[in-house]
């Protein structure tokens, strides 16, 4: 059996990604509890990510650079809004950070990453694009993106056109959260991003939460980053997967689950 099988686990996705890992913890024997603590808005203004877009119609990049699922997702808002077709893309190199960004290349824009770096960050990202001297490349970024992809590529010597393609706003809507606390209903909490992190925290304080019940939760994060902002949160961090994935997570969190079921027993037995 499942060490998911029966467990309420709590998914602080944004509401447009959430449904991915919703199944894999249905699939599991889980019950999902979505508590959206991330959405994504579009920029403040649009105009610098209108005129790269216009520019990549205009065959002015041979590389497009994706760091996210939410980013493929605002490039393809924009596209409509503009009334462009994702195929300007088509004669670019298309460079996703992970399989996550790759997946939602194809669902978003019908196009295939050509290339994902084993190591699933940005610098990463950035020392797969070669060769840089003659790379011109796009890359369109939250506005709260961390600067190490485009200092990355910079320094080896590619053009690089870097503009904010949504800013990540605080989510909303889903369980309460606060009640479930109270009543000792969560098992245990999804993290897959910094952003969702902090905003779980700034979530159950501003819905009068118990922040102390919501710090004794075990948290499970997709990667170091997320997990690092979740501790500095005072969340207890109790997995972080070697593979940075949703299947990752999730495997992950049915192995701390399954551990935690099997110690009190152990215990007992002595």
């Amino acid at each position: 059996m499942s060490g998911l099988q029966g467990k309420t686990i709590v998914v602080t996705r944004a509401p447009h990604q959430a449904d991915a890992l919703a199944q894999l913890l249905t699939e599991q024997g889980a019950t999902p509890a979505l508590y959206p603590c991330v959405d994504i808005a579009p920029p403040d203004d649009s105009a610098p990510l209108d005129a790269a877009l216009l520019a990549a119609g205009a065959g002015r990049f041979n590389w497009l650079a994706l760091t996210s699922a939410n980013t493929v997702w605002a490039v393809a808002r924009r596209l409509s809004a503009l009334d462009l077709a994702p195929t300007i893309f088509s004669a670019m190199r298309l460079a996703a950070i992970g399989p996550a960004t790759a997946a939602a290349i194809r669902e978003a824009l019908g196009l295939r990453a050509n290339i994902i770096p084993d190591e699933f960050s940005g610098a990463a990202l950035a020392r797969v694009i070669a060769p840089p001297a003659v790379a011109r490349i796009l890359l369109p970024v939250s506005s709260l993106a961390e600067s190490a992809p485009l200092k990355a590529l910079i320094d080896m010597g590619a053009a690089v056109t870097c503009v904010v393609a949504y800013k990540t706003v605080l989510g909303s809507g889903g369980v309460d959260l606060p009640l479930l606390l109270r009543r000792g209903a969560v098992d245990a909490i999804t993290v897959t991003s910094s952003s969702a992190a902090t905003n779980v925290v700034r979530r159950v304080r501003g819905e009068r939460g118990d922040l102390a019940s919501l710090r004794r939760i075990p948290i499970v994060c997709i990667g170091p980053s997320a997990a690092e902002t979740a501790r500095t949160q005072g969340l207890q961090v109790v997995a972080v997967p070697d593979e940075h994935t949703l299947k990752g997570l999730v495997a992950s969190l049915e192995d701390y689950l399954a551990h935690e079921a099997v110690a009190p027993q152990q215990e007992g037995e002595r």
